[in-house]
């Protein structure tokens, strides 16, 4: 089911970091303060509050703004007009997105007298516990030797395909809503993850992922995966160049299994299997 999203305007004006950064942008004489929108972090939870500040840079006196909030995709896009200015030229908005709003990479900006003040962009996702996982197992077979890549999905996302070369780990995904991947990389294939690219139609786009773990032999990464999704490429400081050209692989999906199996799976991921 489809909740509307809850947009309310905050009744508290700037956090101290948003005074902080307006001091650090006056000038000696007073008032020159650079245009500016931020927000107080970058990633949020459902249920989380977003706080989008900022200064239109100029002085203003009983006058309003537009925030506007808009999905990569073109979904999930929200406007809150005539949000107030103070004299000094600042703002403060706060809102909530809902279960129904998409998970991914929005666009949050600011609009003065018909111009962008600016824009910054944040990442939103579902908490985990409203999820069903799906326990995914792939092979890389290579010179005799099987490299096991194991992790999880939520449901509706499904991996088609695995390629690894000196360029990095890729996925071919098939996403019928948005979802997280939580994968386990052997150390033995790349190391150093430095960057993970999604494509999803006529764009691509760079997502941040968080290192759930890290140990000697491997590293489990966690990202969000948008709805419609094609395809996913994983970079590291360091890929093992014995593989050269790219080969795809088999992907096995052995069913729903539970967290905490999942992540006993997870833990003993990489190791390496004679044929």
């Amino acid at each position: 089911m489809h909740y509307s999203a809850h947009w309310l305007i905050s009744s508290i004006g700037l956090s101290l970091f948003a005074i902080m950064l307006i001091a650090m942008a006056q000038s000696d004489d007073g008032f020159a303060i650079t245009k500016f929108v931020k927000t107080d972090k970058s990633e949020y939870v459902y249920g989380e509050l977003i706080t989008v500040f900022g200064n239109v840079g100029t002085p203003a006196n009983n006058e309003t703004l537009k925030i506007f909030l808009s999905h990569v995709s073109g979904e999930s896009n929200h406007v809150a007009e005539k949000v107030p200015i103070s004299e000094n030229g600042s703002f403060s908005y706060s809102f909530f997105l809902s279960r129904g709003d998409r998970e991914g990479a929005y666009s949050i900006g600011a609009e003065y007298n018909q111009a962008l003040v600016g824009d910054t962009r944040v990442f939103y996702s579902l908490n985990d516990s409203a999820r069903t996982f799906h326990f995914i197992n792939m092979h890389y077979a290579f010179n005799g030797t099987d490299y096991a890549i194991q992790g999880r999905t939520s449901e509706g996302i499904d991996p088609t395909g695995l390629s690894i070369s000196e360029y990095g780990v890729g996925l071919g995904m098939k996403a019928d809503r948005d979802g997280v991947f939580e994968l386990a990389l052997p150390k033995t294939v790349i190391d150093g993850i430095t960057l993970v690219e999604i494509s999803v139609e006529d764009y691509t786009i760079s997502y941040p992922f968080h290192i759930v773990s890290s140990n000697e032999t491997n590293t489990v990464i966690k990202f969000i995966v948008p709805r419609e999704t094609g395809s996913i490429n994983i970079s590291g400081s360091h890929m093992v160049p014995e593989f050269g050209l790219s080969r795809s692989v088999l992907i096995i999906a052995t069913g729903i299994v539970g967290v905490i199996g999942v992540s006993m799976a997870i833990n003993h991921v990489s190791r390496k299997l004679n044929n």
